[in-house]
């Protein structure tokens, strides 16, 4: 069976005389509404963050709206991971310049094991007596 070729015009909502010029709104075939605001992003740009899971486990994530995303984490919408081990605590984050660095560090907190993490998690104080031998 031959499948019948549609015309591009029908496909599209543009017509070939209009190529770059978006029709009137009142004639797209979807409502265009503005989205409600969202609460303002971090000023510095980017975080890292840690959210430690009901059952102890500790997850790693970045974001340019912290509260945000922690409110998605918490309705479940926001990490499969974390989704099944509700509810999550932040208990981590770190500010960074730009999404490519964030990334970055994010890979590396990763990349350490449960105990490198831990000491991580730590004041900075207890961080200062571990590093002095105290």
């Amino acid at each position: 069976m031959k499948t019948k070729e549609i015309p591009y015009q029908q496909i599209f909502w543009l017509k070939k005389s209009q190529y770059g010029v978006p029709p009137p709104i009142s004639s797209r075939p979807f409502p265009v509404t503005p989205s409600p605001p969202s609460p303002s992003p971090t000023p510095a740009g980017w975080l890292v963050y840690m959210l430690r899971c009901r059952d102890g486990s500790l997850y790693t994530g970045i974001t340019n709206n912290l509260p945000k995303r922690l409110q998605a984490h918490a309705v479940g919408r926001a990490s499969r991971y974390t989704r099944s081990r509700l509810p999550v605590e932040a208990v981590y984050q770190e500010a960074q310049p730009s999404r490519s660095v964030a990334l970055q560090r994010e890979a590396a907190i990763k990349r350490l094991n449960r105990r490198q993490k831990d000491r991580l998690l730590e004041p900075p104080h207890a961080q200062a007596q571990i590093a002095n031998g105290e």
